[in-house]
């Protein structure tokens, strides 16, 4: 298993950011006798796309905000349930102030309570009270308020709370270092339940999801309100302030943003709508920021299904908000994301990660709070599918294997062995913001790469993704067990035991890898042995290359820790690449040691390639490119002497009587 593991980091503002974004391929050179390297470009757009990609959003690790992390939300099939929330706000910017009045209705399908918990919003003098006046209450903890009721309420009755409060609201403690609200004549926003009332579970343990959510926003003039739901009204009053209305049908919390903002709409579909909503120079790429939108809700759709909602908005927020968020039906992006150009993908990757969060988090909710990858691991997967089409446009190549190297290597490397954590574990949620991070979003998406592998290519897992939408549109939230139902119910496929090892264990699987050339009669014969230290259910792939500059691909089923593989052919073969297109989060490692390159021999093409990659450590450090971890045969992040050590040591060894 892992030791030893520590490797390069750079730092951009606070956070760990790993940018490890090419190695050299191997392919034999036109009518010699030895390998050649052939590197990717190096790439200054990937490299910002990176730190992009890192930075983005703090603000979304936890989908509401520090006090709600823990809770899961519950639909509206429980004991206690709630039928209604109908929230008013008035904005004074000028003021710095807000006003709320949230009327919750609870519905007791069973049992009877003299106590309601109420989530109360983060504004100053907060009262409780029903028709006939104030109702005592207690403040438990986290934001949370335990109501007295005036008479209990029994099964098949109701109790309507009205919860109110004015001023100048406390908006520190964002996650992630930002902040969670705003009241200003510039920019004002509201993350999630910032300011109004949420019903909580008896047990403290869950939001109550309403059946009927609305919002009605009250502004000065020009001020425009933009938030997630769907605008129902637009009413303008004769004090000179504006009422905006909203529904949101998914889980009851709104997000705003307010200010004097350029509005424009782009056709989307079947009277489907994108919105944007911005200010300064932003507003003057308003329409490409809505095309680039287009382009990736187009690309989301093919991949995991219908739109259900009918609009879709790019907000802009303060960068105070910490980073990207996307709550349903809504996008809000924060002012340096949006002042970048909307044409080059390496500013999308945020929009294609928050668009994909209106399928995953949204469409698909979760019942399970300790598997927060199947939200942001999930929409990491798709950001990356979708940075990877167009980054392969750019580059005139397949950027798949770069891209998902570079995250590999994030986890590998970034995790040291005793802190890493299964992905779905409320050890996880509880563990530092930056393992949280790359083992929720990294490591997260890698799994679902690796489902896709274990089905066979995109189009099973894209049938598996509709089927787990479908499954659970509006219906249940989703679970590991739930998961694996949809999958295979779409595909025949059990991938139950791929998620057991990778989502409820820690680790990864080494391999070893050997290779022995040999001939047989008049063919030659190369014998492949896989060994891994633990079976992990993921199937195995390799690229036999020829002498003649053929490339073979075998699949090797994964169906325990060894497996050999022997190939007869006509043309002599080279060498191997194990995993060629980067789908596995593994290390590999020749079992001859010292044999980089995968030919059953440790000879000079080896100490070439060795001595190469320690010449480009100092480049890569400098420029966060071209980690050779391929001769990391040491495994401590760096490639040096003491790595071509272990070549020149066994230098001239060869596995089995060679050829």
């Amino acid at each position: 298993m892992r030791s030893r593991r520590r490797g390069p980091l750079v730092l951009f503002s606070g956070l760990l950011v790993f940018a490890f974004t090419s190695m050299p391929g191997r392919a034999r050179a036109a009518g010699g006798s030895m390998p050649a390297v052939r590197m990717l470009p190096e790439s200054p757009a990937l490299a910002r796309a990176m730190v992009l990609s890192q930075a983005r959003h703090l603000a979304q690790l936890h989908r509401s905000q520090p006090r709600l992390e823990g809770l899961r939300r519950i639909a509206s099939t429980e004991p206690l349930q709630v039928s209604a929330v109908d929230t008013k706000l008035v904005l004074a910017p000028s003021a710095g102030t807000v006003s709320s009045v949230s009327t919750i209705t609870f519905v007791a399908a069973s049992g009877t309570y003299g106590a309601l918990y109420v989530l109360a919003p983060e504004l100053p003098g907060v009262t409780f009270s029903d028709a006939q006046g104030a109702l005592t209450s207690t403040p438990v903890g986290q934001g949370i308020h335990e109501v007295t009721l005036r008479q209990a309420l029994s099964a098949g009755g109701s109790a309507t709370l009205t919860v109110s409060a004015a001023g100048a609201p406390s908006c520190g403690g964002g996650v992630g270092g930002g902040i969670a609200c705003q009241v200003n004549t510039t920019l004002t926003f509201s993350m999630s339940a910032r300011w109004h009332a949420v019903g909580i579970s008896g047990a403290l343990d869950a939001l109550l999801t309403p059946a009927s959510a609305k919002l009605s926003v009250t502004v000065p003039d020009p001020v425009v309100v933009a938030a997630s739901g769907v605008q129902t009204g637009k009413q303008a009053n004769a004090d000179q302030t504006t009422t905006y209305s909203f529904v949101n049908d998914t889980n009851g919390l709104f997000a705003l943003s307010a200010a004097p903002f350029s509005v424009g709409q782009t056709a989307f579909g079947a009277g489907k709508q994108i919105g944007s909503y911005l200010l300064g120079p932003a507003a003057s790429a308003a329409a490409a920021w809505r095309d680039a939108m287009k382009d990736i809700m187009s690309y989301h759709i093919g991949r995991y299904g219908p739109y259900e909602a009918s609009k879709i908005d790019i907000t802009q927020v303060p960068d105070a908000v910490g980073a990207a968020f996307g709550p349903f039906s809504t996008i809000f992006m924060p002012d340096s994301l949006v002042a970048q150009s909307p044409l080059d993908w390496q500013y999308t990757t945020t929009l294609a990660h928050e668009l994909a969060h209106q399928w995953f988090g949204n469409m698909i909710d979760l019942a399970d709070n300790s598997s927060a990858w199947l939200n942001e691991g999930f929409a990491t997967f798709a950001e990356m599918e979708y940075t990877i089409t167009q980054a392969s446009k750019d580059f005139g190549i397949d950027y798949g294997p770069t891209y998902r190297n570079y995250h590999k290597q994030l986890y590998i490397y970034g995790i040291p062995v005793q802190a890493d954590l299964p992905i779905s574990s409320m050890q996880v949620r509880q563990a530092p913001l930056q393992i949280y991070y790359v083992l929720t979003y990294k490591k997260g998406a890698m799994v679902l790469g690796m489902i896709r592998h274990a089905l066979g290519g995109n189009a099973e897992l894209d049938k598996a993704l509709k089927r787990y939408r479908l499954d659970h549109l509006g219906t249940r939230g989703a679970t590991l067990q739930s998961l694996a139902a949809s999958v295979k119910a779409a595909t025949g496929k059990d991938i139950a035991p791929l998620l057991s090892e990778w989502a409820s264990k820690a680790g990864y699987p080494t391999y070893s890898i050997g290779v022995e050339r040999s001939k047989v009669g008049a063919k030659h014969r190369l014998t492949l042995t896989v060994d891994a230290d633990r079976d992990f259910h993921v199937p195995e792939e390799v690229e036999i290359v020829g002498a003649d500059g053929t490339r073979t691909r075998k699949r090797i089923e994964a169906d325990g820790k060894q497996q050999t593989l022997v190939v007869d052919s006509d043309v002599e073969p080279i060498f191997v690449n194990f995993d060629p297109d980067k789908q596995l989060v593994c290390l590999s490692r020749g079992a001859l040691e010292g044999d980089v390159i995968l030919n059953g021999a440790v000879d000079g093409t080896d100490l070439i390639y060795a001595a190469w990659a320690v010449g480009q450590q100092a480049q890569s450090q400098q420029q966060q490119t071209n980690f050779a971890d391929w001769a990391d045969l040491v495994f401590d992040g760096k490639v040096d002497q003491s790595d071509l050590d272990r070549v020149t040591n066994n230098f001239g060894k060869r596995s089995g009587a060679g050829s």
